[in-house]
Formats: C-alpha cells, sequence, structure tokens
C-alpha cells in the first residue's frame, strides 16, 4: 500500500479498506457557489463550498477543508476523482490515513528533497518541515510547510506550483515550488495562504494558523445545481416582505423592518469530463510565465535547464 505511486489507486484502496473494517465512507454530491475576485481571504469549504475564479482564466481557486491536513486535501481534490465524490467526513478519513501513509514513505521523500531541494543542502535543510509530518492524534494535526507539497505530488508523478494571492489581489508565485520542474509532468496547482486564520468553517477547531492551501483548478461549470433549501426559504421570506410592505404602504401603515441576510447566488457543479483538476503543456504557459519572472529576478534561485 504505501508504495502506490498513483493517488487514486491508493485513495480507492483506501475506501475498500475502510468498508471491509467497517468505517462509513460517505459520498455526497458537491455543488459550488461562485465568488467574485474581490477578497483574497479563506474559501468555505462547507455548505456550500466556494469557488473564486481567479484572473487568470480558466483558473479558479476552490475551497478545501482547513483541518490541518489542507495541504494533502487540496493534492487529494486535483488528483483523485474518488475523494471528490466524497463527504466531509470520508475526505477527513482518506487525508488522515494517506497521511500515515507518506510517514511509511519518509525515506521516499527525503530522496525527492535531496534532489529538488540539493543547492540548499536536501532533506537536511528541511529537518522541522519533516518533522511536521507525523501527528500523534486528529486533533493534533499540524499543518505541513510549503517546501513539502512538491516531494509529495513528486511521489505520484506530478509537479506541484502554488501562488498566493497577496491583499491588493495581485498574483505572486511561490518561486521554491519551481525547483527542479519537470516540464514532462502534470502539474498541481494550490494556493498558499500563509499565516492565514480560520475563517472557513467554524467547526474545523483543530486548525493551526500557520498557513492555509486550496486546490486551483481550470475550472468549467456545467449546469446550475438544484437550488438549495436555504434559498427557497429565502426567497419565500423575501416575497413576504415585499407583501406585507405592500399591504401596509395601501393601508397607508408603516411597513415592518425586516431584515435580510444578501442573498450569494445560485450553485453550480463542476463539468467533470472538461474541467481540468492539473495541468500540462500549453495550458501551463501563462503560469510558467509569472514563475520564469519571478524566478528571474531571485539571484539565489538556479533556474531549471530547459525552460
Amino acid at each position: 500500500m504505501d508504495s502506490i505511486n498513483n493517488l487514486e489507486t491508493l485513495v480507492r484502496l483506501f475506501v475498500r479498506v475502510a468498508a471491509v473494517s467497517g468505517i462509513h465512507v460517505g459520498t455526497a454530491r458537491q455543488s459550488y457557489r461562485a465568488l467574485p475576485y474581490t477578497t483574497s481571504g479563506m474559501l468555505n469549504w462547507r455548505n456550500p463550498v466556494e469557488l473564486q475564479t481567479l484572473p487568470l482564466p480558466p483558473f479558479a481557486r476552490v475551497g478545501a477543508i482547513g483541518d490541518g491536513n489542507c495541504m494533502l486535501h487540496s493534492i487529494l481534490f486535483c488528483l483523485s476523482p474518488t475523494y471528490r465524490t466524497l463527504d466531509y467526513d470520508g475526505r477527513q478519513f482518506i487525508a488522515d490515513v494517506w497521511r500515515q501513509a507518506l510517514i511509511a514513505r519518509m525515506d521516499d521523500l527525503k530522496d525527492q528533497a535531496d534532489f529538488v531541494y540539493a543547492e540548499i543542502g536536501g532533506w537536511g535543510a528541511l529537518e522541522e518541515s519533516f518533522d511536521r509530518l507525523p501527528t500523534a492524534k486528529k486533533a493534533k494535526r499540524r499543518e505541513l510547510d510549503i517546501e513539502m507539497a512538491p516531494l509529495i505530488t513528486r511521489l505520484y508523478g506530478h509537479n506541484c506550483l502554488a501562488i498566493q494571492i497577496t491583499t491588493s489581489l495581485l498574483l505572486e508565485p511561490v518561486v521554491i515550488t519551481f525547483k527542479s520542474f519537470d516540464p514532462t509532468l502534470p502539474t498541481v496547482l494550490i494556493n498558499y495562504l500563509g499565516g492565514s486564520t480560520n475563517f472557513g468553517a467554524g467547526a474545523a477547531a483543530s486548525f493551526f494558523k500557520s498557513g492555509h492551501y486550496e486546490p486551483i483548478v481550470a475550472s468549467i461549470f456545467s449546469r446550475k445545481a438544484t437550488t438549495s433549501s436555504s434559498e427557497v426559504r429565502h426567497r419565500r421570506t423575501i416575497t413576504a416582505a415585499v407583501a406585507t410592505a405592500a399591504a401596509a404602504k395601501a393601508a397607508k401603515k408603516k411597513a415592518p423592518r425586516v431584515t435580510l441576510r444578501r442573498l450569494k447566488g445560485p450553485l453550480y457543479i463542476l463539468d467533470d469530463a472538461h474541467t481540468q483538476y492539473t495541468v500540462i503543456g500549453d495550458d501551463l504557459e501563462p503560469v510558467l510565465d509569472m514563475f520564469r519572472e519571478a524566478a528571474a529576478v531571485q539571484a539565489a534561485y538556479v533556474h531549471p535547464k530547459g525552460l
């Protein structure tokens, strides 16, 4: 199990093991609420998941569970169709079990670090980052440092590039993830919110404040999802409030004050057949241009040969 190098195969195995062990892993049809590009903050990952189109079409970032495993959740979202069908508890189960599998492959991760970060001393320069991988209890999950992301995805045949959204809504590449980039491999894209607090879901009390990660995909909506019950109730409330105000006006009475939450728009589902969860070739060029430009101005950075 520990040496399986296809993450989707590994996730399916985890699901089968859970079934044999009597552990329920539920599924859910995920819908998304699209947000305008007006915030760099953490996106909601539950009820419903938020998705925000970036100023680099057709890329968008998607809310990821913020439980201390958000880097793993982000990678799983990009690399495992099975993971994307699971409900909240199922996704947490898969991320926890996968983390244990990664701990068992610590030597493989160190080999990757010796290659990717050779110029700074390999894995020996990242001991603190590696120390964050083991975790004794689920309630004590520790979020992984950004330099671990490319090492983890390389075990499964992918690059990983991270970007940050500044408070002024500019996109900035996290250049360390560009080291030893392999243009022949597909690429996982993630958004890195360094030092962010837990705005995504108040129930996730185990989230650590050292950072947060979200997957970035080339998203395509297929159609609107079924209108949620909360939106139906909200629209009924609006209709009732309008009728009450009209009746009061007709009777020349003061209309009662009604405070309504702002309706945030319809829910959508993603077209799995056309949404790109990983990117390769010409489709990645706009992203690579950002990294090449940033790498060129960093004197300490050794540009990968051939890029």
